[in-house]
This record gives C-alpha cells, structure tokens and sequence, in this order.
C-alpha cells in the first residue's frame, strides 16, 4: 500500500446514467476528488518521467514532472477505491487549453491547468486512462466535466510503483485560510487582523495535532456480502500532514469558514480505529447539528433527532435536510437530491416535502442558502471547541459537527462541547452516542 494514501469517492450519477446510456454499463461510476497539490514520489517515477518525457527543457521540467506525480496519484487513489468498492472510479478533470494564472498566496504545486490537462492526455495516449469527454446537455446546464476512468495498464504500472512510493506535498508552507468565490474559484484578499489572528490559532491547533502520533487501519475492501468495510489487520500511520487542517470560506470571511483536513476523508469505520500516542480515540458527535442549530436560532427546542423522518433511513434523510437548506430554490434541491441520491424528479419533490412536513417551525430556512451561516456558526463553535481544548494541551481532530480525541479526555471534551454550544444557541446540545473504540484497539494489541 502507498503510504500515508487517503482516499475517498463518491457514486457519480450524472455519469453513471451517462455511460449506462452510451455503453449499457450496468454498475454506478464512482469518483474521488481531484487532487493536484501532492503526488507520488519515489525513484523509480523519477525514472519513469525521464523515460517518458525524454526532450523536455529545463524550465518546464519540474512542472511537468510535479503533474506527472499528481496524476499518478489521482489513478492510484482512483484504483484504490476501485478496489475496495468493487466498482469502476475515476476522477473528473476538464481538459481546457486556458492560462489561469495560480494567485500566489494559495500556490501549491508548479505546474498550471493546461500542463496538468497535457499529462492528463499523454498517459491516456499512453493507455493508462480512458477519457470520456465532457459535454452540456439538456439536463446538465453547467456542462458534464471530463471523466478519467484508470486502465489495466494503469493498475499494472501502479502495482510496480506502490512498493516504493510515498505521498509527498509539492509546497510544505501553504495558505491555511482561503477564501472562495460562488464558483469555488480562490480569491486574493488583503491581510488583517481577524485573518493573521485565525491563521496563527490554526498554527497552534496544527501543530498540537502534529506533536501527537495518530495510527489507523485502513478499509481494504467491502464485505460482498454484509456491504461492511474490511479493516486492515495493521495500524498504519496517520501521518502529520492528514491532521493539519485549513479554513475556507466563501466570497467573505463570515461565511463558511470550515476546518478542512485529510483525516476527514476517512470512513467512519477507519475513524474508528483511530489511536493516538497508544491510547484509543472517542469520536463525540453533536446529533442534526445544523436542524438543532436553527430551532435554537429561533430560540426552540430541537427534536432530538432532526433526521428522523418516516419513510427514509437516516443517511438519506440528513442529505434531503442538508441539500434543501442549503440550495437557493426548490428546483435547484430537486435537482441536487436527484444526482446525490439517484432520484427521480418525483421521488425528490416527495423527499423535500417529507421534510417540510416534519420540521414546519424551520420551514422558512428552506432554499435560502442557510450554509452560509450555518456553516459560519458550526466552524466558530469547532473555533472554540478546539481552542478550549488545546488550553488544556488535548489535541482534536473537527469532522464538522463530531470531535475526536482520546478516551482518556472524553469527559473533558464532552464538557467543553457543551458549554460552548449552550453559550453561542441557548439550549445544551444533545450528542450520538460517543463510542470508544478499546473493543477494536485491544484485539489488535492482544
């Protein structure tokens, strides 16, 4: 296995229903997200770059031999999660032959958009990745990106690569807080206080974080037939760069604002097994969050659990909640339900109504873009959570609305999430159940 190699991916119905129109592929295409600010390295794709790209010069080397090692690692995270859902994953990338100068603050590789998409193409005329060309469509107004599906050639040359390959970041020292237009596209901004203020504090969390070890075991496939995640039987490190996380923030500095991270791409499962210096982890994890947060705004108390909704199970009801309070119009919700769950325009429509029905006295928060501050309030209260907590030398992990530590420090965190919680909404939280993972810890070790 890569080491240190993170991994997560998505079902992509857009192209699923796509390739099942133009192929008859009968199984859902699964996507990771693109990752272009670390790659994989080792001599051996030294080597493997020399080979491939003999005559290059000396200024668009190293460039070109940083997109190499970011596409390399975008198949392997891509075969990885092939592996372990027994199901087709690629990645999406537009080809586009357009300059975008890179702002500098945010700068975290060499290489440029058009040189990226240039390798893209070299290992797909190399046989290593199969283009599905992206296109607009009737139902697709913003147009359908490009879709780069690995090939057997590429998991026989990755086969050969993993042995020695590491993943490394092409930047050590990149900005920590960002800041996004309504395209996700960066935006420079001027520093000042409030922004050398936040940055300084997320140094301070980082570098707790990093003075800990954090081991985990990774999911290496799911059970054909119990559809659980198979762990690993080794605890493999976590590494310092998966536990440094940055802010982000969208068109100012009071909306959004989450903390982003590698280690939260792990599953739940691999969470879970999570020790630090030794000790096994307790994840405590705050219940709806964001429906909880909107009765208290309104000063009501919150049902105890806002994604109970009858005829849905839990995870498909928490995402009809998230997408319909976070969209700006009931047809922008329909249609997000319809590519998150592979719904039809009826089934999603039914959903959203469920929904309203079952939370009348927050109904109003419905298409209104309520992510831009209800993600602005729960990064501030994982603000204090974590400054609070680092007062008293205990390292955390923010997964959004959960906070993982060591056991030996839950009764703390407990108390600290708590407080700041019923401080910022007037009403105490109301928690999952917070599980400690010594069951798992101690089979391994015995």
């Amino acid at each position: 296995m890569i080491h240190q190699l993170i991994t997560d991916s998505e079902i992509h119905y857009e192209w699923s229903k796509s390739l099942s129109k133009t192929y008859g592929y009968t199984e859902h295409v699964r996507v990771v997200p693109l990752e272009t600010s670390l790659g994989l390295s080792s001599s051996a794709i030294t080597d493997l770059f020399s080979e491939w790209y003999p005559s290059i010069s000396n200024r668009a080397r190293r460039g070109t031999q940083q997109a190499l090692q970011a596409v390399l690692l975008n198949i392997a995270r891509a075969l990885r999660e092939t592996q372990r859902h027994s199901a087709m994953t690629g990645f999406i990338c537009p080809t586009s032959n357009t300059h975008h100068k890179t702002i500098k603050r945010y700068q975290e590789c060499d290489f440029s958009r058009v040189v990226f998409g240039s390798v893209l193409k070299d290992l797909a005329d190399k046989g290593l990745l199969e283009c599905h060309k992206g296109y607009r469509g009737k139902d697709f107004s913003v147009g359908l990106a490009s879709l780069w599906l690995p090939t057997d050639n590429a998991r026989e040359l990755l086969s050969e690569l993993s042995a020695s390959a590491e993943v490394m970041p092409f930047h050590d020292n990149t900005e920590s807080i960002v800041l996004k237009d309504d395209e996700g596209e960066l935006i420079d901004y001027q520093d000042n206080d409030e922004t050398r203020l936040m940055r300084s504090e997320l140094e301070l969390l980082n570098e707790l974080r990093q003075s800990a070890t954090w081991s985990y075991r990774p999911a290496e496939r799911f059970h054909n037939d119990t559809g659980e995640l198979v762990l690993s039987d080794q605890y493999v490190s976590l590494g310092s760069r998966n536990v440094r996380f940055k802010r982000s923030f969208k068109g100012s500095f009071n909306i959004g604002g989450r903390y982003y991270g590698h280690a939260q791409c792990l599953s739940k499962a691999e969470r879970s097994t999570i020790i630090i210096d030794g000790e096994p982890t307790i994840e405590q994890d705050i219940k709806s969050m964001h429906v909880r947060m909107l009765y208290n705004y309104l000063g009501k108390p919150a049902p105890a659990d806002g994604y109970d909704i009858d005829g849905y199970d839990r995870e498909t009801a928490k995402k009809v909640a998230l997408i319909a309070l976070n969209a700006d119009s009931e047809k922008s919700a329909a249609g997000a339900i319809r590519q998150s769950l592979g719904f039809t325009s009826n089934e999603a429509k039914q959903a959203i109504e469920s929904f309203r029905q079952a939370h009348k006295p927050i109904a109003e928060f419905l298409y209104s873009s309520s992510w831009k501050q209800l993600q602005y309030l729960d990064s501030e209260l994982a603000r204090g959570i974590q400054l609070r907590a680092a007062e008293q030398g205990i390292p955390v992990i923010p997964i959004h609305d959960s906070f993982l530590t060591g056991s030996s420090k839950a009764d703390i965190l407990a108390e600290i999430i708590h407080s700041e919680y019923e401080k910022r909404f007037g009403y105490p939280p109301t928690f999952s159940n917070a599980i400690t993972y010594k069951k798992n810890f101690n089979m391994i070790q015995s």
